[in-house]
């Protein structure tokens, strides 16, 4: 099957590889991802050692359910507040080994930020 008629049948995105910039996204997703799970089990694990019932949620029914509400959002925060610079350090990691392209280096324009 030739290229027109891959495009004739809808079939270029499922044949053709994804491009660089979308690979790189998909890189960035996950990374993020997998920062926030592991932020939120080290959160996890942290608040295990505190004795039963000395939480902040007591050991009322429907306790257990909170204590994993405030993990997951916790750890979301976290790594939407700059993480933990493991998605940095994964994304690196890629780009050296050939997996990803290096995103550009930003350019200092000059410009002051009145936003901030």
């Amino acid at each position: 099957m030739n290229a027109v008629q891959q495009r004739d049948l809808g079939l270029e995105a499922i044949v053709s590889p994804p491009a660089a910039a979308d690979k790189r996204q998909q890189a960035e997703e996950t990374a993020a991802h997998f920062e926030q799970i592991f932020v939120q089990q080290m959160v996890q694990s942290m608040r295990s050692t505190i004795g039963e019932g000395e939480g902040l949620f007591g050991t009322d029914a429907g306790s257990g359910t909170y204590e994993d509400w405030f993990d997951m959002h916790l750890g979301q925060h976290l790594t939407e507040s700059g993480g933990i610079g493991l998605a940095r350090t994964l994304l690196k990691d890629w780009e050296r080994r050939g997996w990803i392209e290096a995103r550009a280096p930003e350019r200092d324009t000059g410009a002051i930020d009145v936003h901030s």
